[in-house]
């Protein structure tokens, strides 16, 4: 089934915040060129490259030195790891803001489900409703554990549905409207756990909501809600 698009609301506030940060920005790069070329006139060609090319050998050396920072999915794999009971995704962001990536994680939301979604294709995790594992710790769950998350793994599915229900609609819906589709194409799932999805797809930007009421897909695609 196709999952929610992950990606932020964009705003016209948005967009021209960043246009007046880029012209900002292209001002201050100016200046500076024009200071650049001040310094390079009154010390000659020969002394400012000399300098110039000193400075870029030390920041490759500096760059060198600094610890890399650990990736989404290397986090997420070791913590997934030491959860014998699987993570939430709730679990999994905690993991990622401990190792000192929340601010990516805020920046990049997308990232994270996207991420998810790979180590699923290649086999590194297993996702059951909200909850991942890797292969190894969930093929270690007794079949009692497996059928309670099956069960749990209703709610969870009630998102994707919603979003597989605009798509089929081919634009915009209201609430009644996608309640009354899914009547018919998923009539295990109740009409006030989709209102309830609504609301909580609405809130996290996993769906737009116009001052009507009416919902559709942000822009982008994305891989796994």
């Amino acid at each position: 089934m196709s999952s929610v698009n992950d990606t932020p609301l964009v705003t016209i506030e948005d967009i021209l915040s960043a246009l007046q940060e880029r012209d900002e920005l292209s001002a201050r790069l100016a200046d500076l060129e024009r200071k650049i070329e001040g310094i390079r006139a009154f010390i000659g060609n020969e002394r400012f490259a000399d300098i110039a090319s000193r400075s870029a050998a030390q920041a490759a050396v500096d760059a060198a030195a600094q610890p890399k920072e650990p990736s989404f999915r290397e986090v997420m794999l070791e913590a997934l790891q030491a959860a014998p009971k699987g993570l939430t995704y709730d679990d999994l962001r905690q993991a990622l803001t401990r190792e000192g990536l929340g601010e990516r994680l805020r920046l990049s939301p997308n990232t994270f489900f996207n991420t998810i979604a790979r180590m699923v294709l290649k086999d590194e995790a297993v996702k059951v409703g909200g909850v991942v594992f890797t292969p190894t710790n969930y093929n270690t769950l007794s079949d009692d554990d497996k059928a309670a998350l099956e069960g749990n793994a209703l709610r969870h599915t009630t998102p994707e549905a919603i979003v597989q229900t605009l798509r089929d609609n081919k634009g915009p819906m209201n609430a009644a409207a996608i309640i009354n589709a899914m009547e018919s194409t998923h009539p295990e799932i109740k009409a006030t756990a989709i209102y309830a999805a609504l609301s909580r797809m609405f809130k996290d930007r996993s769906l737009n909501r116009n001052d009507e009421g009416v919902y559709s897909l942000p822009p982008g695609v994305g891989q796994l809600f």
